[in-house]
């Protein structure tokens, strides 16, 4: 490639010294760079684009992680008091929490050790232990549980099955036949009341509906901390890019806290790519601002040639590996494309035809 545009510059050359036409070697690059703002805030999980990659309008950036709010008991879903795009954060003013839940267990026994039959077996008692009960009046009252913690000589026992009333007094056991040798304590049968699930943030996913059953652990909500600046919410927690172009920079990084109308990315607009061309100090004087220019293209199949116009002029120096003394010309595309035949390249955008990266040739009026 890079012999054959020696050689296409080298014809340049001579077809243009008799029509003062300058020619020149050139590279397509990035033109004006436009940053692109995150349109919601959160904490990026991933960054999904690279430098240089190439981007269509609604390609995802970055992720945010959402926070994931979580059921703190089994039980059933009461209400569910904010909405997608709405403030957790009021909702737990206004009502305690974004979610209340009806606990499975209909009351809690808080017990403590001090009427524990004094044996070595009894006094050994752990979280997640199976217990039984039996109301301290006549032992007509009884049901079964599961310690749910433990803090030296107090623990608290989750009723699972059996029927109490709120405040009455029972005994705690390791065996269903309720013997006094197997007793582990005394306690109080409270009556458990629906749980409120505080959340903060805006609401981004629900999971759960009023009236659904769910276990302790259970996803319940997403929020993020900001809501989307343009009104729409992914439900995947994505900023998508708003325009086509090639990323240029990047400012987001995986890990780190952003807000709205931080900077994530550069990027060049596909329209705004440009050449830079290197004309010779003998040349220079016939190169002025507005001149046309053409931009050659050699491909596989043929000869294109890219209209365009000269966009500025830097008039300082640089001197190449070979001490060559030139200076940067930049050329902007005007968007026509000609060809040596009807090829598919005749109907193809300057878009569509040209990268960053790729060598041509230029010659200027």
């Amino acid at each position: 490639m890079r012999r054959t545009l020696l050689l296409l510059l080298a014809l340049l050359c001579l077809a243009s010294a008799a029509s003062a036409e300058v020619s020149a070697n050139g590279v397509i690059q990035y033109g004006a760079a436009i940053t692109q703002l995150a349109t919601m805030g959160g904490r990026i999980s991933r960054v999904n684009v690279m430098a240089g990659e190439y981007v269509r309008p609604g390609d995802a950036l970055v992720t945010l992680s959402p926070n994931r709010v979580y059921a703190p008991c089994s039980g059933t879903v009461e209400s569910v008091f904010a909405g997608i795009g709405q403030s957790a954060d009021a909702a737990t003013q206004q009502y305690g929490g974004a979610v209340t839940i009806a606990p499975e267990s209909l009351y809690t026994i808080y017990a403590t050790a001090e009427n524990a039959y004094k044996s070595v077996r009894t006094s050994r008692f752990s979280s997640g232990q199976e217990v039984y009960m039996k109301c301290t009046k006549d032992g007509t009252h009884r049901g079964m549980g599961r310690i749910t913690r433990v803090d030296g000589d107090i623990f608290l026992v989750e009723v699972t099955g059996g029927s109490f009333y709120n405040g009455e007094t029972v005994y705690v056991y390791m065996e269903s036949d309720c013997d006094s040798s197997d007793r582990l304590g005394k306690g109080t049968a409270v009556a458990a009341t629906a749980e409120s699930v505080k959340a903060e943030g805006f609401v981004s996913r629900i999971h759960v509906h009023p009236g659904d059953y769910v276990e302790k652990g259970q996803l319940l909500l997403e929020t993020l901390s900001e809501l989307p600046s343009d009104g729409f919410l992914s439900a995947d927690c994505v900023i998508p890019a708003q325009a086509e172009g090639y990323v240029t920079a990047i400012y987001a990084e995986a890990g780190a806290d952003i807000e709205r109308g931080g900077m994530l990315i550069d990027f060049c607009p596909v329209g705004s790519l440009e050449v830079i061309a290197q004309v010779g100090a003998e040349d220079l004087p016939s190169v002025n601002v507005g001149s046309p220019a053409t931009v050659i293209l050699e491909t596989a199949e043929e000869t294109l040639r890219l209209g365009g116009t000269v966009a500025a002029v830097a008039y300082i120096p640089e001197t190449s590996e070979d001490n060559i003394t030139t200076y940067a010309v930049r050329i902007s595309f005007n968007g026509t494309v000609e060809t040596d035949s009807q090829s598919a390249f005749a109907y193809l955008s300057i878009n569509e035809i040209t990268r960053p990266g790729m060598h041509v040739a230029v010659l200027i009026e």
